[in-house]
Parts: C-alpha cells; structure tokens; sequence
C-alpha cells in the first residue's frame, strides 16, 4: 500500500479496551495515517457518526453493553453518516454463534477476531483498501456480499459495485468525482431495496393467506404485521417525493389495523392487503 497517501484518510476507530484501541491506532499510524479519531464511548462514536464524514471504521462489535453492529445497518440503510459506503472492519471479541451471525450480517466489509497480531490487521486493512467486495441488497440486508458459494439450484443475487471512500481518498480521487460516484451507488441500492421490500412484502402476504385459506391465523401473526409495517415505513422514507406512495401508505394503515387487533382479520381482510402488496410490486418492483 506504499503508493498510497493515506494522511488525509478520514479514520474512526470504537474500541472500548485500551489496549486494543492503541493498537489499532498505532498500526493506522505507521502506514500514514493522520486524521483519527478514537473512542471508547458508545455514544461518542454514535455522535460522530451522525455529525462527521469518515472513510473508515474500526470498531468493535460490543462496547459499553451496547450491540454496535446497529450502528453499521443504519449506516448502510442511509440512517446515519452521510456515506453508507463507509468501510467497515469489525473486532469481534466474543466467537458464540449468535454473536458472531449478528456480525457477519451487520454490513460490516470484514471481521476480525481478537486475539490478532499486528500483522493480521494489516492485512485486513489492506484488503478492504484494495479488494473490495461488492454489495448485495435484500428486504433485510445491505452490504458487501456474505457469499462463499451459491447452493445448487438456488438464484444467485444480484451485486453492485459501490465506491470504496478509503481507496479514493488514499489515491486522490477529486471530491466531485466521488461524489457522482456515490450519488450513482445511493440511487442504484435505493431501487434494489425497495424492489427488495415490495417483493418481500408480498411473500409475507402470500404466506399468511395460504395459512388462514385453512381456516388458522398465524400465531405471530401481531409480528408480521409489525415487519409489513417497518417495510412500509422504509418504502415511504425511500420514495418520499413521489406522487404514487398512496398505495404503500394505504397498506401500512391496513397493517397497522390487523395489527391491533389480530384475531379479527378475515381471510377478505387479509386478501385484500395481499392485493394491495401485489398492486406494490407492480408499481415499484418492476
């Protein structure tokens, strides 16, 4: 990475542990870079990420008892931080399995597991600098692509390339150029996410009529309803603007309605906010 000039690279390290904190810092000194900020402190790292622009974050999974892989899905779901590209590794100190499903699906670009040596995080640095995967975008997920192999007979998702601000600052990319560049990859995830949402809403849809066609509501039902209605809420957040939301906003209301009071949708009820899911689809999955 020596041809590289990384001491305008705007870095975020969230360590709670002192010692892993000025590792991490010491090892982003000594290939260049100048511009860091560390914190041990949940809230501060939620506070920058919400008030500044960094190219990349090191942060630990856990700090202060809080579960900071929130703080990546909002990052790339546009919730927080200005660029939803922002590179991210995560540390991850503890290796359970629930734990360690929550990283890997938090959007992270890698994970590294403490205990690590020097080199180790080099080379990840290095790997998120240079090889960056592409994303994927689903009704629950957006970040670079989880996948080792597709499983035979199954559709492989779509990828997009996205902007990687780490490289581009290292190698001087011009501001504006950047800038286009991550308003293309903004509006190219925004679709795929919401045609992602549409269809998934949809799929939900289909499933609860399939069950109560036997004459039985599900007995999540309360929390299906409460998923359709977060899908809406992320639908009309995205399309907001438009002149044509009238059909999300209308099933939001129906879901909310048999959300309330669950055992009183009929199977018209719930035909009929599976019709409206399919008129969705229609009008923004196309």
């Amino acid at each position: 990475m020596a041809r590289y000039d990384f001491s305008k690279v705007r870095a975020l390290i969230g360590e709670q542990s002192p010692i892993l904190r000025k590792g991490i810092r010491h090892a982003l000194f000594t290939i260049g870079f100048r511009e860091i900020i560390d914190s041990p402190s949940f809230v501060d790292i939620h506070r920058h990420l919400d008030t500044q622009v960094f190219d990349l974050l090191v942060l630990n999974s856990e700090i202060e008892s809080n579960d900071t892989t929130f703080l990546i899905r909002e990052v790339r779901r546009s919730k927080m931080h200005k660029d939803p590209f922002l590179v991210v590794l995560l540390v991850v100190t503890r290796a359970d399995e629930p734990h360690i499903k929550l990283a890997i699906n938090s959007g992270a670009d890698d994970i590294l597991l403490v205990p690590f040596s020097p080199d180790q995080l080099m080379q990840r640095l290095g790997i998120v600098h240079e090889r960056r995967k592409p994303f994927i975008v689903t009704h629950d997920y957006i970040g670079p692509d989880r996948r080792r192999n597709v499983r035979p007979g199954e559709k492989s998702a779509a990828t997009f390339s996205v902007p990687n601000p780490y490289m581009a600052r290292s190698s001087g990319v011009p501001h504006e150029r950047y800038q286009a560049q991550l308003q293309l990859a903004q509006s190219t995830i925004g679709k795929a996410r919401v045609a992602s949402l549409a269809k998934a809403a949809e799929w939900e849809m289909r499933n609860i009529c399939a069950q109560s066609r036997e004459g039985t509501l599900p007995e999540d039902m309360v929390t299906r309803m409460y998923r359709l209605e977060e899908f809406c809420d992320e639908l009309i957040d995205r399309l907001s603007g438009r002149d044509d939301i009238g059909s999300v906003e209308a099933l939001r209301g129906q879901c909310r309605t048999v959300k309330n009071a669950p055992t009183a949708a009929t199977f018209a009820v719930l035909t009929e906010i599976h019709d409206k899911t399919k008129r969705v689809v229609g009008a923004f999955a196309g």
